[in-house]
């Protein structure tokens, strides 16, 4: 349900936290902003974002590209906060801005490998892809999201969460607490997480239908002016899947999911309360949209759910 504590049905409008799939949006700005030469994806990172650079070890080897396919090395902030956040309640509740989150970073982790080496999922790369995509519009990136994205496609019910949800914004998350974090190990609603630690990297909030109207908009292009947009966005490089989080090629801001009776793509999507998946089989005509509000569900069962369905079906 919507509520635990409140006994309230989940309804078919209800928002939810999408989380990592907030990157499927980040890179279609990217990508549209690409088109009008506003910048080039293989721009270096020292281009936009110079004192940053000078910051993050090798940022002067980075390009916008490997940001976005996950080529940079730059340590994962995102698995480390969110479980410090689990018992510190001034971590969950305190807005972050994105400096802040790379502060955060660079102070806490070292880079896995140079970029261009490897590929190895990093929340960090959204961040800093963010920043460069606020420098170079010169526009914030709620306001590039609103008005390149939710605005044209008619996505009522998507935005960007700045802060700690309003009461009644999205239905309330949970997760189940283990005994290291908490005495009374059970369910713990986590609906006042502040989701501005994920920023371009999953702070947005969307629900069913609008995600169906997104993931029909990147399959078929629509979201561009160019075909050579999607193209790139799906040129998919194998990936392991242990870096990934099942995914196992991706691509920019979308990846491979393992499905094998017909090819498929999309993101998956975790924050502190919320699970979710947007998938895409192109040769069947289908897309799938899963939201949930909790955040132990294993989606990683799902596509060989939906393998079966496809068979008898």
């Amino acid at each position: 349900g919507s509520s635990v504590e409140e006994e309230t049905p989940m309804q078919v409008g209800d928002t939810f936290e999408i989380g990592s799939i907030s990157k499927a949006f980040t890179v279609g700005v990217a990508l549209q902003l690409q088109e009008e030469w506003v910048f080039s994806l293989d721009d270096p990172l020292s281009q936009w974002l110079p004192e940053m650079t000078a910051q993050v070890p090798n940022g002067d080897q980075m390009t916008l590209r490997q940001l976005a396919n996950h080529n940079t090395g730059i340590w994962d902030y995102g698995d480390p906060i969110l479980e410090a956040g689990a018992t510190d309640k001034s971590l969950r509740q305190k807005s972050f801005t994105p400096e802040e989150i790379m502060a955060y970073a660079l102070e806490n982790g070292e880079p896995q490998f140079d970029p261009g080496e490897d590929q190895a999922y990093s929340n960090t790369n959204y961040i800093l892809l963010g920043m460069a995509l606020e420098a170079a519009a010169g526009q914030s990136m709620a306001e590039l999201y609103q008005t390149r994205i939710f605005t044209p496609l008619g996505l009522n019910n998507t935005f960007l969460l700045e802060g700690v949800p309003q009461e009644g914004q999205i239905v309330d998350g949970y997760f189940t607490a283990e005994s290291e974090y908490d005495e009374e190990a059970g369910l713990v609603n986590s609906t006042d997480w502040n989701p501005t630690l994920g920023w371009t990297a999953g702070a947005i909030a969307s629900n069913a239908e609008d995600m169906a109207l997104y993931t029909e908009a990147l399959a078929s292009g629509e979201l561009f002016s160019d075909p050579d947009s999607l193209a790139q966005m799906i040129d998919f490089q194998e990936v392991d899947p242990i870096k990934f989080g099942l995914l196992t090629g991706y691509g920019l801001g979308v990846g491979v999911l393992p499905l094998e009776v017909a090819e498929a793509w999309g993101h998956i999507g975790g924050t502190a309360g919320f699970t979710t998946l947007i998938m895409t089989i192109p040769e069947k005509d289908t897309n799938l949209v899963y939201l949930t509000n909790s955040a132990d569900c294993n989606v990683g069962l799902l596509p060989s759910a939906i393998e079966e369905s496809l068979l008898d079906g």
